[in-house]
Parts: C-alpha cells; structure tokens; sequence
C-alpha cells in the first residue's frame, strides 16, 4: 500500500515517511525489490548499454572490479563486524540507484558482487553507477581509501641568505665609525 502511494503522491510519500519507524522505509518500494516505475532512475527509459570501451573506461577507475560486457564482479572480504554494516549499506545505495545488485557469501568468508541489467542480459549505466556508489560505500566502511597527503612543497634552503640591512633612519652619521672605547659609559 506505500508502494502505491509513493507512485501516486510523490510529494506527500516523503512525509508520511519521516514519521513512521526505520524498518517503513522499504516498503515504500514497489513489490519486486525495486521502486514504482514513475521513480526508478531511468524513468521509464531503457538503460544504455556499455561498449566495451565503457567497461575498460569502468575498470580502470574501479580497479578491484573484473568483468566484461555481460557482467561486473567485485571480492570484497571484511572483518565479520563489518559485514552487517557494509550489507546494510549497499542496500540503501541500491534503494537511491534504483537498481539491485546478486551479493553472494563465497566458502572463504568473502563477499562476491556481481552487477548487470537482468532485462537486457548486459552491462548497462545502471551498472556502472551502482558499481562506483557500491566501490564508495566499501572505501568507507573498510577504510581503503587513500590517505590524503599535502603535495610535496618545493625545496627550500635550510638557511636563506638575507640581504644586508639598510641602516636605521637616522644613524647614517655612525656608519663606519669606530667604537669609541670612551664612549662616556664610565664606571661609578
């Protein structure tokens, strides 16, 4: 009954949510694990297929992802107390993607993702934006991603060399003078 009323009353569903408990949240979803068709991400448009230069372009930013053509897949192994966590959060990203990923546990304990268009068979943009949401939610659950560092500042001397200073205003007159050992500083 959300579901119909999240496809019905797009402005009011957003409402009726924030005051209901957590565990609402998917059945704001259309029956079938996705969202109404009116808000899925392509909005009734057919998902583009990649090329295969999409997938290398896909592959080359997300480095820990193999695959082709017909298929994205991703090894995740994570410490047993952070599993829940990460599950739990790639499911919200595939809610936002409006788009769902196969997550099977493999014998070692690991975590395999695989990613496709099951209506076209193939890789699609779907895909590939749940594949880099996915690749943001593992860098941050398991905290891979890389530490930022400063750039490298340019090489600096130890010891600059400054310039000679310019006399006080005023002392020109004491310039090159010797110390008068007299000066009028006399001992009392």
């Amino acid at each position: 009954m959300l579901s119909v009323l999240a496809e019905r009353e797009p402005d009011l569903a957003p409402a009726v949510r924030s005051v209901l408990p957590p565990d609402f949240a998917e059945l704001f979803g259309a029956p079938g694990g996705g969202p109404p068709p009116d808000l899925a991400a392509g909005r009734g448009v057919p998902p583009a297929e990649l090329t295969d230069q999409d997938v290398r372009e896909l592959l080359g930013r997300l480095r820990e992802w193999t695959g082709d053509r017909r298929r994205l897949t991703r090894l995740v192994a994570t410490p047993d107390h952070l599993a829940e966590q990460l599950l739990h959060r790639i499911r919200g990203v595939e809610r936002q993607v409006g788009h769902r990923a196969v997550i099977r546990r493999e014998p070692d304990g690991s975590y395999r993702i695989d990613l496709w268009t099951r209506s076209e068979g193939l890789v699609t943009d779907l895909d590939s934006a749940l594949a880099e949401a996915i690749e943001d939610v593992i860098a941050d659950v398991l905290m891979e991603r890389p530490p930022f560092t400063e750039p490298v500042p340019p090489e600096r001397e130890i010891a600059p060399r400054r310039p000679p200073a310019e006399p006080v205003p005023g002392t020109s007159h004491l310039r090159g003078r010797k110390p008068d050992p007299d000066d009028g500083r006399k001992p009392k």
